[in-house]
């Protein structure tokens, strides 16, 4: 196991970088990769530096090569920037999982979806608690003790063979609770003219463990009925209990009920307990109408 306490280091943001070479100055150093019918390093792409790698075979990922190690109590932040992909197909990003002897654990990797635009720059951030992985791979033997940066494509996510991802940075960061003393966050966003069915979806994953208070926002700009008989928007927010691995209701947003259109409208809660390890929004659309435009969003600013 490798624990990079050396080299270059960004000094821009919160926390301690853990990558070497996380904006890729110096091309390929520290960086393997897997499928992809070629990766290519490009100096000045947009200003700064970038690789380019175009999609080969089922699974491509690029990932970074020491393994970085970790203990129990380590929150991280993993950031992404890509810019202008070939296509709009959702991107992996995560980490691989290592115990003490560097051997792989687990055969699902830890890891969360973005689609980043086709026409512009897409930069995302997530955090990860070890902590959060220690009910999932019981024993001592397979405790995390490293983990490895990566960004995957999947053809099951509707990439294709030459299709092109362009990607600018993957930093690592340990940080500490304090950094974090408020954080807002953007839950979910679906902001549509049409295409949407009647049904249950679920938002994004994002941890909440180290906060003490969510403020919520619901906000609908327009939701219409394109039919007739009227329809129901329900949306709550969902926690995950680490120790049943069950996701339940948390905060409740009152149903709102949809007869040809609402719009404008803002609908807020608190929540000072039950934010559990991790939270995601639940939303749906019933009744007898049809869905039209469903443009919502909500989100929250987690306190400690």
């Amino acid at each position: 196991m490798s624990v990079r306490t050396s080299g270059y280091f960004k000094q821009k943001g919160i926390g301690e970088e853990l990558v070497d070479n996380s904006d890729f100055e110096e091309g390929m150093e520290n960086w393997i990769w897997y499928g992809w019918n070629k990766v290519e390093w490009i100096d000045n792409y947009h200003n700064e530096p970038a690789l380019k790698c175009t999609f080969k075979t089922v699974i491509d990922n690029i990932r970074y090569k020491p393994i970085i190690e970790v203990n129990p109590e380590d929150i991280l932040l993993m950031g992404i920037t890509i810019e202008e992909p070939s296509t709009s197909h959702p991107v992996r990003f995560g980490l691989y999982r290592y115990d003490k002897f560097g051997y792989h654990i687990g055969s699902d990797e830890w890891y969360y979806k973005v689609t980043p635009s086709s026409a512009t720059c897409t930069s995302v951030y997530r955090l990860f608690a070890i902590s959060e992985q220690l009910s999932k791979y019981e024993g001592w033997q397979n405790v995390i003790r490293g983990v490895r940066p990566a960004i995957m494509c999947y053809n099951t996510d509707g990439w294709n063979d030459n299709d092109v991802l362009n990607i600018k940075s993957i930093s690592l960061r340990r940080i500490k609770p304090d950094d974090l003393k408020v954080l807002p966050i953007e839950l979910v966003k679906k902001w549509v003219t049409s295409g949407v069915n009647k049904g249950t979806y679920y938002g994004d994953e994002y941890f909440s463990g180290i906060f003490k208070e969510g403020d919520y926002v619901l906000y609908i700009n327009s939701i219409e009925d394109a039919g007739e008989g009227g329809l129901t928007f329900s949306c709550s927010i969902q926690s995950y209990d680490i120790v049943s691995d069950k996701w339940y209701d948390a905060v409740v947003f009152d149903d709102v009920t949809i007869e040809a259109e609402v719009s404008n409208k803002t609908y807020t809660k608190i929540a000072t307990a039950g934010l559990g390890m991790k939270q995601r929004v639940k939303w749906s659309l019933s009744g007898s109408g049809t869905p039209g435009v469903v443009k919502f969003k909500v989100g929250v600013t987690y306190k400690q």
